[in-house]
């Protein structure tokens, strides 16, 4: 198969015939094939605390003017949104309150309620946000038993205020 005739299905279905692993837990279709042959729904699919596939929309910032690179060239925000307007992460954890996502060997780590990006070496709080097809996903997946926030502590002081107003 020559370079301009190439066709990932093909090479999909070639590289199964010829007994190469593959990686899909979710029985998504295959999206990355590794250096060796590998299959794989998401390029961290062998993660060890892999999930599933999470996306993640750039909303920026307002007003921010330009931003400035490593190599001194300046972008405006409405440049980033267009370029960058899109990523899908693999979900490596969850407890219902954040989410932990990979993306290119980084990490990040998301509020579950709204889906604002709450840190990482990557994503700066309110510039991304995780879809809302992902967190309906996350949320069906890793329920949040308290979604109120309240714990036994706070119900038991709720409880002992309302006996002393009694």
């Amino acid at each position: 198969m020559t370079d301009e005739n190439w066709d990932w299905d093909e090479k999909v279905k070639e590289l199964i015939e010829e007994g190469y692993s593959k990686i899909c837990p979710n029985d998504l279709p295959v999206r990355c094939i590794m250096y060796d042959g590998t299959m794989m729904e998401h390029d961290a699919a062998r993660h060890p605390d892999y999930k599933f596939p999470v996306g993640a929309d750039y909303i920026g910032k307002e007003d921010i003017g330009l931003m400035t690179d490593s190599e001194g060239k300046s972008y405006s925000d409405t440049h980033l949104a267009e370029v960058l307007s899109y990523e899908e992460h693999a979900l490596i954890y969850c407890d219902g309150y954040i989410a932990v996502t990979i993306y290119e060997c980084c990490y990040a780590m998301w509020n579950v309620a709204d889906g604002s990006v709450q840190g990482g070496s990557l994503w700066d709080k309110g510039d991304w946000k995780l879809t809302d097809e992902s967190l309906e996903k996350i949320r069906e997946r890793f329920p949040c038993k308290h979604r109120n926030f309240h714990t036994k502590a706070t119900d038991d002081a709720d409880a002992a205020l309302t006996s002393c107003e009694e």
